[in-house]
């Protein structure tokens, strides 16, 4: 496939995985980038970066899994971002066989964290995970994989991440102080 084809392909991932951390809802956020994710998956495939394709697809599955948490009782299962770690770090030694690299681990690594992460069930610690783990060591991989869209869509990202992370702590700042002038209004009525 042409590369301007195989790069496409990444930037209409990189639209899904950059708009996941406006999405207010942790199953919200989640959603959205597991879309992001299964086309990088391809496009991973197609640039041979075969460390980012694993890493992603077992990760876009313990995305969908924990998408059900709440509503299928087989998705409450305590073990799963334990089992979809123990896959991840399978896989990917099958694929190092023989052409071991650190970004590959670097990419590992930050998949795990995305896995472990969305498993807390609060946008806020996924948001703070992309901007200092995940994102960082993914820049590190999508530079040695060649992967334009990527690059972008990380530095992109973690802004993204960054902007939420404001907006809703700015947002929660904003509440508490309307809470206490409410109250004490109340209170100074009495």
């Amino acid at each position: 496939m042409d590369a301007i084809w195989i790069q496409i392909i990444g930037f209409v991932a990189m639209a899904f995985c950059i708009g996941s951390y406006q999405v207010k809802s942790g199953r919200g956020l989640i959603l959205c980038k597991t879309a992001g994710d299964l086309l990088y998956v391809v496009h991973y495939l197609l640039l041979g970066s075969y460390s980012g394709c694993v890493t992603l697809g077992v990760s876009a599955v313990n995305q969908i899994v924990y998408s059900f948490r709440g509503r299928q009782k087989w998705a409450d299962w305590k073990g799963w971002r334990w089992l979809f770690s123990g896959l991840m770090v399978a896989t990917c030694l099958l694929v190092w066989r023989g052409s071991f690299r650190i970004s590959n681990v670097f990419a590992m690594v930050s998949m795990l964290s995305v896995s472990l992460t969305a498993w807390s069930d609060n946008a806020q610690v996924m948001r703070v995970n992309k901007l200092f783990l995940a994102g960082p060591l993914w820049v590190v991989y999508t530079i040695a994989a060649g992967s334009i869209s990527n690059l972008l869509c990380e530095v992109i990202g973690m802004a993204s991440a960054a902007a939420g992370i404001y907006r809703y702590r700015r947002n929660a700042r904003i509440e508490k102080k309307a809470m206490y002038v409410q109250g004490g209004k109340e209170h100074g009525a009495h």
